[in-house]
């Protein structure tokens, strides 16, 4: 599915935080950058549908998103939240459930197939061992994962995860960033990443700066490095990769 913004305008009282911001997701991993303050994560609300618009529009797979039922909506789009609610009450592997949700409905009882949809979910963000735990007995960063489980669990074509990388260590964190690349063959994943070297590593990377896009290209692409070092006040230098199928990589810039 395609999700697209067309002259996106979002006013948060009285800020105006997105400045008609038009862009295009397509299948595959994109991963919006920049500064704080840039507005990454309202856009990312925005395209989820949990932010009005004071004008523009969205649309998926050339739909306007606010003709979708709820129901239709949450089977088309995962939502993973920058600060996941969680309740301690339930176990990991009920918390994942939820992510079934548009599909079985609140009445509904998960089936066979619900449940090894639920098993693959928390296989893929290698959850299982502390399924059956409740998730205040679980760290931070594996509640994160179990928040990335059930957003797979909804089987949705497009994932919007933001910061879905928040507390984890640098082994799960290249985890994750695999993940995302086998779900970028088949699905259109759209994460919002500070952490640029990994950021990097994604198909294509959209660079925001006050609230609006300051680059959309592929992660190799020059014009976008540039854009990219200037969003961030240039302290930060983009190496080039050295052949088509590498990524570039990011340092700080530490020198005056």
């Amino acid at each position: 599915m395609t999700l697209r913004a067309e002259n996106l305008r979002v006013v948060l009282g009285d800020r105006t935080v997105l400045h008609d911001v038009s862009c295009a997701f397509e299948p595959g991993w994109t991963a919006i950058v920049g500064p704080n303050g840039a507005g990454k994560s309202t856009l990312l609300r925005a395209l989820a549908g949990l932010l009005k618009q004071a004008s523009g529009r969205i649309t998926l797979h050339g739909k306007p998103l606010a003709d979708y039922a709820a129901n239709e909506r949450g089977k088309a789009i995962a939502w993973l939240a920058q600060q996941g609610e969680t309740t301690g009450d339930l176990t990991a592997r009920e918390t994942v459930h939820l992510g079934r949700l548009p599909h079985i409905g609140l009445l509904g009882g998960p089936t066979a197939r619900d449940e090894a949809i639920v098993d693959a979910a928390l296989a893929a963000t290698e959850s299982t061992d502390w399924q059956h735990r409740r998730l205040h007995q679980l760290s931070g960063g594996e509640r994160q994962r179990v928040l990335l489980s059930r957003a797979l669990a909804a089987e949705s074509p497009v994932l919007l995860l933001d910061e879905p990388t928040t507390h984890l260590d640098p082994p799960h964190q290249v985890a994750l960033a695999r993940l995302f690349r086998r779900l970028a063959t088949t699905h259109t994943v759209i994460t919002v990443l500070h952490d640029l070297p990994l950021a990097v590593q994604a198909d294509r990377l959209l660079v925001m700066r006050d609230g609006v896009v300051a680059g959309h290209a592929e992660s190799n692409d020059v014009a976008l490095h540039v854009a990219l070092v200037e969003a961030f006040d240039r302290a930060i230098a983009v190496i080039p990769a050295t052949a088509p199928s590498k990524h570039p990589a990011v340092s700080l810039r530490l020198d005056d």
